[in-house]
């Protein structure tokens, strides 16, 4: 399993992405955190997160594409893209929220409520959200509906 999400030569098929990757990720890292909000199974849950960051941006993803018959470094778009949308997302927040050390001191259902509030009040904030969020289904889809090549490739065996 650690060869599987850390290692990011050769391929990995569609139905290995699907089954051994996006399920157990989404199930984990996206949908688990909310409903264990509040409880000591959620700082686990962040960091199962973190533990999913070198599969889900590089490793698995360069896999995927060796499987399309195509190099990894199209993951680098992808990868700029998140970082783009990420820089409008923050930007949004911080001319919101204001100063970073009263945000850095407040608790976390302050921090929490600051944030909605700023995703309520400020376009630039929800734009970057959304992008975020267009980008990951994007992937999520071109990765799950594509078909790679069939038999060999220069990255490896069907």
């Amino acid at each position: 399993m650690f060869d599987f999400l850390f290692n990011p030569k050769g391929r990995i098929s569609r139905k290995g992405y699907l089954i051994a990757f996006l399920v157990p990720y989404l199930l984990l890292s996206q949908i688990a955190p909310f409903i264990f909000i509040g409880t000591p199974i959620a700082g686990l849950l962040v960091l199962v997160s973190l533990f999913y960051l070198w599969p889900k941006y590089i490793s698995v993803p360069i896999r995927r594409f060796h499987d399309m018959g195509v190099t990894g470094a199209y993951q680098l778009g992808f990868i700029a893209l998140y970082f783009m949308a990420a820089f409008i997302t923050v930007q949004g927040l911080l001319s919101q929220i204001g100063d970073p050390e009263v945000f850095a001191a407040m608790n976390m259902d302050q921090r929490m409520e600051a944030m909605q509030a700023a995703m309520e009040s400020n376009p630039r904030a929800a734009l970057g959200m959304f992008l975020i969020f267009g980008i990951e289904i994007a992937q999520m889809l071109l990765f799950g509906l594509m078909k790679g090549n069939k038999g060999p490739n220069q990255y490896g065996n069907d």
